[in-house]
């Protein structure tokens, strides 16, 4: 997901349910990830960079990244 956010790919961000494999196991509701999905459109306009000021492991398996677009 972090290639498809840094390229502003839309397409693919929202068609992530069939496109990304195994995303029934890793993500099985997507209350989680929409917000990326209206922030993206809420940065639709903005030329600045995509960074992930936080990204890494909580308690060795959970995931986590933030994501500041522009």
């Amino acid at each position: 997901m972090a290639d498809v956010i840094h390229r502003r790919d839309v397409d693919a961000l929202v068609d992530y349910r069939r496109r990304a494999p195994a995303v029934q196991q890793a993500l099985p509701t997507h209350e989680h990830f929409v917000p990326v999905v209206v922030a993206m459109g809420a940065a639709a306009g903005s030329s600045g960079p995509v960074t992930f000021p936080i990204t890494g492991f909580y308690g060795g398996s959970l995931t986590r990244r933030s994501v500041q677009f522009g």
